[in-house]
């Protein structure tokens, strides 16, 4: 078992300052608004957003418990709240700060929070409280979870309770079991920490800056989200009303839309599907694309803007800190800005805005306005009057695969500004470079970013599918990764290489086997776990690892999240798997540094999304920009390129 004392000398460490004790917390809260559809900062903020219960303990101590049914406040009886000595430990620190600060007016520093959440996801293991509970022996409590569902939201009331809410006196048994519920929260993330490593001094700052960008949240023009929406509303009114005169039937009506088309369902897929066929009569095909246009879910971010935004005219918890357990890439959540369209440029948000501004978007793009809205959303991330400083690093992975498996030849096409997504598309399609199309340089960039991760045929028809909506036959999927792994020797040795030194670190339990001399090495702690010290120094964990002897050699296969159905459970592991994560790892490294830096000379970041940094002070743009073209001490001999440039609305 990891001490507390370890994580109380890393904080201090890190904040330079001294800490005595954790105090581990759980609150549990109602209110009428649902966390579903506002950010956490608007929930705490809402004037019946109310505290139900608190549990908590010191160090080892014994779990203590308040109630709202009690006469002392909560700060009264848990005075170590506000105790500078004192690190509070939660699980997921966006959420119970923000109630500190709006519903007991108490500011909590970042400096003095431990986020168990953040430190499972820093270790490699599962950043849900329920999932790491169960990887350290315990079992889901239900019941509970049921108890504190029903009570944190708000009832329908009777002439003979016309409280809007449930209070202990009227569902005494369910607050009892939200209580229990409570204090296992507790005990496990006090048990999760006395098993997992701190964060380091350097990850610690990295979750700062996270915590401090979620804080200030980002920019929204609230207004035009609002008169976008109703554009939408208008739009799709319209169109169904329109089917409705045409066919008797409306655009929401799904069922009688697949009976008139002869499918099953509407959904995204079948619809698709019904699509390429080139025999599907005219009038089908006209209902099968309203229907589809119709039900185009990435302008329904627009409701998800407003919700989140219209309080204080910024989106606020819109990162998570190591969501990619393991690797730490960064992720989107609530509106999900990673998930926002890539959409227009600089230059055509601004024409959007102009027609906007007219009134001219239906009279401009008539049927495809919908589409048009949705090309323009990252557009709405903008301060009206402030520049916006966004920096993206190029090919970062496609970079640093070559880097790490040491390809000098594309690293040197890197560095005279050629582009491998064109070069490798040439090797596809057997043609010049300078003749490659669009489509055919996409099709050589997912080649080279999924490919180099190991990917088979299927693993790249099926990533075209998911993630693209694109569809290619498996013929012509086994040919291109044929040709990629033809036309990549480093890799597919550097798979090898890394298998091999898997095996060897196995047999040899406790001792670091290097694998690049400064930048890779191998260790396995004992039998079932390991890790992979990266570049930067950071440990890639890996746990409950299972070696099987098969004819061919060995398959290894470990802990982790599942890639289809979710939850978690036993995962292969092989060459082109850890190349991806060590790849992954490493861009999101660079990406982290730069955060760290810009977080400590002021800079007011705002987002963080794939391997952009986005910020708002305008006014240092000189300083950002050097920032971000600036490569970590770990990162020598890499041709690192950086597009960094001022937008008033937010665009790719």
């Amino acid at each position: 078992m990891i001490p507390f004392s370890d994580h109380i000398e890393a904080a201090s460490l890190a904040a330079g300052r001294t800490f005595s004790r954790v105090l581990f917390l759980d609150l549990e809260t109602r209110s009428e608004l649902d966390l579903r559809t506002v950010d956490a900062d608007t929930y705490a903020r809402h004037h019946s957003t109310e505290i139900m219960c608190a549990r908590w303990a010191v160090g080892d101590g014994r779990i203590q418990h308040w109630d709202e049914t009690y006469f002392e406040t909560l700060l009264d009886a848990c005075p170590l709240l506000s105790d500078p000595e004192t690190l509070v430990c939660v699980h997921n620190a966006e959420f119970e700060p923000k109630i500190f600060r709006y519903v007991l007016d108490l500011d909590i520093e970042v400096e003095r929070l431990l986020d168990s959440a953040a430190i499972a996801r820093a270790a490699g293991l599962p950043g849900a409280l329920d999932d790491l509970a169960k990887f350290f022996g315990g079992a889901k409590d239900a019941e509970g979870h049921r108890s504190m569902l029903k009570l944190c939201k708000p009832r329908k009331p009777s002439k003979a309770n016309p409280d809007i809410f449930w209070r202990p006196d009227t569902k005494a048994d369910d607050f009892a079991l939200m209580y229990t519920y409570c204090g296992w929260d507790v005990h496990w993330m006090r048990h999760a920490m006395e098993r997992m490593p701190p964060l380091s001094e350097f990850e610690t700052r990295v979750y700062w800056a996270t915590y401090k960008m979620n804080h200030r949240g980002f920019p929204v023009d609230v207004p035009s989200a609002e008169r976008l929406w109703q554009i939408v509303q208008r739009v799709r009114a319209a169109m169904s009303d329109d089917m409705e005169r045409r066919h008797g039937f409306t655009l929401g009506q799904t069922a009688k839309i697949a009976e008139f088309l002869g499918l099953e369902s509407v959904a995204k897929a079948p619809l698709r599907d019904l699509l390429k066929d080139p025999s599907l009569p005219k009038e089908h095909r006209a209902v099968a694309l309203a229907r589809q246009t119709f039900a185009k879910t990435s302008v329904d971010k627009l409701k998800q803007f407003i919700a989140r935004a219209e309080t204080t005219g910024s989106v606020h918890d819109g990162v998570m800190y190591g969501a990619a357990e393991r690797t730490l890439r960064f992720a989107g959540r609530g509106v999900q800005p990673q998930n926002i369209p890539r959409g227009m440029g600089a230059k055509q948000i601004e024409l959007f805005s102009i027609l906007f501004e007219e009134g001219a978007l239906e009279m401009i793009w008539g049927d495809d306005t919908l589409q048009a809205i949705a090309d323009a959303l990252r557009g709405l991330i903008a301060k009206l009057g402030a520049l916006i400083n966004v920096g993206d690093y190029s090919q970062i992975e496609a970079r640093l695969l070559a880097w790490v498996v040491g390809d000098k030849a594309l690293l040197g096409a890197f560095a005279r500004g050629e582009d491998p997504y064109k070069m490798m598309a040439s090797k596809i399609y057997g043609k010049p470079v300078e003749t490659i199309t669009g489509s055919e340089r996409f099709m050589g960039k997912q080649t080279v970013l999924g490919c180099g991760y190991g990917l088979g045929g299927g693993g790249f028809t099926g990533m075209l599918d998911t993630t693209y909506d694109v569809q290619i036959e498996r013929e012509e999927a086994d040919t291109i990764v044929a040709a990629y792994r033809k036309n990549a020797p480093e890799v597919v040795a550097f798979w090898k290489r890394l298998e091999k030194a898997l095996l060897a670190a196995s047999n040899r339990v406790g001792t670091e086997l290097v694998i690049i001399k400064g930048r890779l090495s191998i260790k396995f702690t004992r039998e079932d776990r390991f890790f992979i010290r990266l570049p930067s120094g950071r440990k890639l964990r890996y746990y409950e690892v299972k070696k099987t002897p098969t004819r061919r050699g060995v398959d290894w296969s470990c802990f982790g999240r599942l890639k289809h159905g979710g939850g978690y459970g036993r995962v292969k592991i092989y060459g082109g798997a850890l190349t991806g994560h060590i790849v992954q790892s490493a861009a999101r490294d660079v990406v982290a540094e730069a955060m760290v830096n810009l977080d400590t000379k002021g800079h007011e970041l705002v987002l963080t999304v794939h391997d952009e940094l986005v910020g708002m002070d305008g006014d240092n743009y000189a300083e950002f920009e050097q920032e971000m073209q600036t490569p970590p001490a770990w990162l020598v001999d890499f041709p690192l390129a950086v597009e960094v440039f001022q937008t008033e609305r937010y665009s790719k």
